[in-house]
């Protein structure tokens, strides 16, 4: 993968409106030599998460497509050739055995690469909590995968596609399953990277402290390097940051406290590091799109 700093490539008078379906704008010249589509048994309604389709496709030289707030993820695998990829303002060439996502809403788009051709491999996922999962998963502001385990990624490859054909409606749940599986082998770290047991420790110190105003520069003083070596080892093995990684406890803890103790949601705040309960109301919601009060009732998800 190689990083673009110069859009113009993208540039195509030729680009035409297609059409506009489920809220998505899609842009097009199709030049595409051939696609093969493997659509799975339609999503239920209550599906967290779901795969929707897999197309397996050979674009042309001066194949072009643009998509504007779609409402899917595509997990998009290149096996020959190279395609340039821009996702709002982040761009990129994706090459041979490269794996990237294009995730729902924005503005992306993707065309042929240098040697005018791209033979790709597209795995299309939706479902209710597909946004809540790709922040949780860390996967909401990826684009590049450089260590997806390919052998794994064909098994469920083939395994969505035996589904395909031999389907029956006891094979509901063990569907969902398999996509959830996929979204977690997109953020498994490789095993030649193994997270440091210092780095579990330092971990484990930030679970059992949450009441403490953490620093990046305190975290890294206590792990004992740079505010940018950590900053790396988190999104190495992690996938996310120091702080985002902190308000992820925050909010799991404050889960816990709400359904499990009569408190007021103003000393749970205070419990979990928010010294101002409205701070820590917002970034309740912002996750769980309740107030921690009507989460805490039960009130069903918006």
């Amino acid at each position: 993968m190689k990083i673009l700093t110069d859009h113009s490539v993208f540039f195509d008078p030729a680009l035409r409106f297609q059409m506009k379906k489920e809220g998505c704008s899609y842009f097009a010249r199709n030049n595409f030599e051939w696609q093969c589509s493997t659509f799975l048994p339609q999503k239920p309604q209550d599906a967290l998460i779901w795969c929707a389709s897999i197309w397996e496709s050979k674009m042309r030289e001066g194949c072009h497509m643009r998509r504007i707030d779609s409402n899917f993820l595509a997990l998009e695998y290149v096996r020959k050739g190279s395609l340039y990829v821009r996702q709002d303002d982040a761009a990129f060439l994706a090459e041979e055995g490269d794996f990237f996502l294009l995730r729902p809403g924005g503005d992306l788009e993707f065309m042929t690469g240098p040697p005018g051709f791209c033979l790709k491999d597209s795995v299309i996922l939706s479902g209710n909590l597909l946004e809540d999962i790709l922040k949780r998963t860390g996967l909401d502001g990826k684009n590049y995968l450089p260590e997806v385990n390919g052998k794994k990624f064909e098994i469920l490859l083939r395994s969505f596609k035996a589904f395909s054909k031999n389907f029956h409606a006891g094979m509901l749940q063990e569907l969902e399953h398999r996509s959830y599986d996929l979204i977690l082998l997109l953020k498994e770290p490789s095993p030649a990277k193994r997270c440091p047991d210092a780095l579990m420790v330092l971990l484990g110190f930030m679970e059992n402290n949450l009441t403490q105003p953490f620093s990046l520069r305190e975290l890294a003083r206590r792990y004992g390097c740079s505010v940018s070596h950590l900053t790396r080892l988190f999104h190495l093995h992690y996938a996310s940051t120091p702080h985002r990684m902190l308000v992820e406890m925050r909010m799991r803890r404050a889960v816990s406290l709400l359904l499990e103790t009569d408190l007021s949601v103003k000393e749970i705040a205070a419990k979990v590091g928010y010294e101002n309960s409205l701070n820590f109301s917002t970034e309740f919601k912002k996750r769980h799109r309740l107030s921690p009060r009507l989460f805490r009732k039960g009130a069903p998800s918006l």
